[in-house]
């Protein structure tokens, strides 16, 4: 339970919130907003690698989990890309994505 919950919310979860905060940050043209969203996306990616880190160290531990954990990765992944979509429109100021804008970031594979 313990590294498919980490597969998912810190593996993936945390992958796709640095990447949007990253993309945030660089929209952003309010320079607070700027400011903490660029301390999101290193927060996020920090969290992000530990996740990616103890994830492989599991399955170093039990290459069992391989079959299991890639399924899990697979529905996962599409199902927090499709959670990420509800981010408001026309809020580009403050760092946020616009639905069409959303389209062009980076998607896990």
């Amino acid at each position: 339970w313990l590294v498919e919950s980490t597969l998912v919310e810190g593996c993936i979860g945390e992958t796709l919130s640095a990447a949007l905060a990253r993309e945030a940050h660089r929209i952003a043209s309010e320079p607070l907003a700027k400011c903490a969203l660029l301390r999101i996306a290193e927060d996020e990616e920090r969290h992000a690698e530990l996740a990616w880190a103890f994830v492989k160290w599991a399955l170093a531990k039990a290459p069992e989990l391989e079959s299991l954990l890639r399924s899990l990765f697979a529905a996962a992944s599409m199902r927090a890309v499709d959670e990420e979509k509800e981010v408001a429109d026309g809020l580009g100021t403050f760092g946020l994505h616009s639905k069409d804008r959303e389209r062009d970031l980076p998607r896990p594979r």
